[in-house]
This record gives C-alpha cells, sequence and structure tokens, in this order.
C-alpha cells in the first residue's frame, strides 16, 4: 500500500512530431499518489487533494490496519469485523487504481500522447486486490478460524 503511494504510478508525455527537429514534447509529467496530492494542495485544489487523502489513503490505512488486528486477536474480532465492512465501502483506493487505469487508456488512445505504467500502479492495484479479498476473507466467522 506505502509503495504505491510513494513510487511513481503514470507517466503522461505530450508531443508534436516536428518536421527536422523530430518530437517536440508539451509536457512529461511522472507522478506518484502523493506528488499528485502535493502539487493538488500547491495549486489550491483542495476539495479533490482532500478527498485522495481522506478516501485513497486514510480509510484505506484503517482498513488494513483493521484487518491485521482482526487476525492478530479474535477476541476484537467482531466490532473490527463490523467496522472493516463499514469502512470497506468508503475505501476509495480501488476507484482510484481504476482512475488512473482510465487515464491511461484515454491517453494512449490519442495520436499525440502516450502514457506509461510504473511500479507504484502494480503496487497500488496489488494492494486494492489483496485488501479486498483479505477483507472479504474476515468478514465471514470460518474465515477467521482458518487464519487462527
Amino acid at each position: 500500500m506505502v509503495l504505491g503511494w510513494v513510487l511513481p504510478i503514470i507517466s503522461i508525455d505530450i508531443f508534436a512530431d516536428v518536421p527536422i527537429i523530430g518530437k517536440y514534447y508539451f509536457l512529461q509529467e511522472t507522478r506518484s499518489v502523493l506528488g499528485t496530492l502535493e502539487k493538488l494542495f500547491k495549486n489550491g485544489n483542495w476539495f479533490p487533494a482532500l478527498l485522495i487523502l481522506l478516501f485513497g489513503i486514510l480509510v484505506p490505512m484503517a482498513k488494513t490496519v483493521c484487518i491485521f488486528l482482526i487476525l492478530a486477536q479474535h477476541k476484537l474480532s467482531e466490532k473490527i469485523r463490523y467496522f472493516v465492512g463499514a469502512i470497506s465501502k468508503w475505501a476509495m483506493a480501488d476507484v482510484f487504481a481504476m482512475g488512473i487505469l482510465i487515464a491511461f487508456l484515454a491517453a494512449n488512445s490519442l495520436g499525440q500522447t502516450q502514457a506509461n505504467f510504473h511500479a507504484g500502479f502494480y503496487c497500488f492495484a496489488a494492494y486494492c486486490i489483496l485488501s479486498n479479498l483479505v477483507a472479504q476473507l474476515v468478514s465471514t466467522k470460518n474465515a477467521l478460524d482458518f487464519f487462527n
């Protein structure tokens, strides 16, 4: 999860093919989740930055901590399991990863734009898949017996 936040997730290049010169780049951006947050805050885009911070970082982090608590201490599991079920509906990490995928596909469909995924995207996507899988497993009492 943390690697998905700090490693670059996507790079987007916008260019034109100029005769004699070749490719002229108008934009070459490589971003991580935290780098995007920083830029949004610096540019005064507080609302989207706070939404990404809350639903893309803080809620998934709380969900992950709760899942670890469930697996570590079976006695606390009922209350925490209920909380994980409730908070999972608000964790938008998977939606954020899908947004990055859509941006990638949209950028590559344009003639003078190229997008590339980086390691951060794959780490973030792996977190989304594993987090949802484990949340589903710990939401049933029989699955908890498997871990204990």
